[in-house]
């Protein structure tokens, strides 16, 4: 394997944040059930935002992360663990407050108890265990050839092929996504990243996404209308296979997002780099945001039947709130809490001897 030194550029900080901005709105569409209704005016919006959005996403973040993470071998990673834990924890904590403190702690509210406290933090669990073992992941495909860390690649690739058919969502399984994109990452950097499915220039990439995304929206689309499926049951299926969490084509599509803007040039820009320390803060919180909408009686179990015109000013108002509230948590966590948290780290990791 080749060893490259990457720089946190500002193509990669902008995919940081649009990547972040995908999931606030893919779960206005998901919580408020917009394409699982029966059909009316804003399933094919719904469709449209979320046909190559969260998902795609997901993976085209797990893609950037591994990225990074392929060539940090000798970071200190109980640090970093807590160092990331400690953010966790506390938005949780935030999360948790402001949850409980308007809804109470026996709301009966299938939304707060279900989706807002339950949570759709799938990302975090999987991705704090990857923080772990990155480093004897790195050093495992260092030692198999390319004949066995295809093969690697390829069993990865079936146990998750099943999870998307038989939609059996757990941690495990989210770990088995986390894993196969860290192993296909680490696949292509044997060839310094030159070739997924086809060349990584950006015409290429783009391309495969779009193909991926016109497919996914018109055929999801279609499934839906009225008459196509023998009920609206059986279009939901068909809809939750093509943009669930363990959809190939997503998986696809994310890593095509990933190589798009790996070959983006774009001058350095002090404030897209700024923006993009909030991203984990949006993800963090912005169900948080919806809880308190949801709370004041907008964008809530109504949300679907909005006029034309509601449905889109909403979003814009939510996700511009999902951002505001990040960029001003992470302010402020990094101005006052983050410094008392390193030292808690520092000392017990001084104590315990971690690097």
């Amino acid at each position: 394997m080749t060893q490259e030194k990457k720089e946190r550029q500002s193509n990669f900080e902008l995919l940081r944040i649009l990547l972040m901005l995908t999931i606030p709105v893919y779960h206005l569409m998901l919580y408020n059930g917009v394409f699982y209704m029966d059909y009316h005016k804003n399933v094919a919006p719904g469709l449209f935002l979320s046909s190559g959005g969260a998902i795609t996403a997901d993976y085209a973040f797990i893609a950037l992360t591994s990225y990074f993470l392929l060539e940090s071998k000798d970071r200190p990673v109980i640090r970093r663990f807590l160092t990331f834990g400690a953010q966790v924890l506390t938005l949780y904590v935030i999360r948790f407050i402001v949850i409980r403190g308007l809804w109470g702690f026996h709301s009966g509210n299938w939304f707060v108890e279900d989706y807002i406290l339950g949570g759709a933090w799938w990302f975090v669990a999987p991705y704090m265990v990857l923080l772990l073992v990155y480093p004897w992941l790195n050093r495992l495909m260092e030692r198999l050839s390319r004949g066995w860390h295809g093969m690697l690649c390829l069993g990865l690739a079936i146990w998750f092929v099943i999870n998307g058919m038989t939609l059996q969502m757990n941690f495990v399984n989210d770990l088995v996504a986390f894993l196969l994109t860290y192993f296909v990452m680490g696949y292509l950097r044997r060839d310094d990243y030159r070739r997924w499915i086809f060349p990584t220039g950006k015409k290429w990439m783009a391309g495969i996404y779009m193909t991926g995304f016109l497919f996914t929206f018109f055929y999801a689309w279609y499934v839906k209308m009225p008459g196509v499926m023998a009920n609206d049951d059986a279009a939901n299926l068909v809809v939750k296979h093509l943009i669930g969490k363990y959809a190939p084509l997503q998986f696809v599509m994310g890593l095509a997002v990933f190589f798009f803007f790996r070959a983006l040039r774009l001058r350095q820009s002090p404030l897209i780099n700024r923006m993009a320390k909030s991203v984990f803060f949006v993800f963090l919180l912005h169900e948080t945001v919806m809880g308190v909408y949801w709370y004041f009686g907008k964008i809530n179990g109504q949300y679907p039947y909005y006029s034309v015109a509601g449905f889109w000013g909403w979003l814009v108002v939510y996700a511009a709130t999902c951002l505001l509230v990040g960029i001003v948590a992470q302010k402020l966590y990094t101005g006052f809490l983050a410094p008392l948290w390193k030292r808690g780290i520092d000392a017990f990791c001084k104590k315990c001897g971690f690097q």
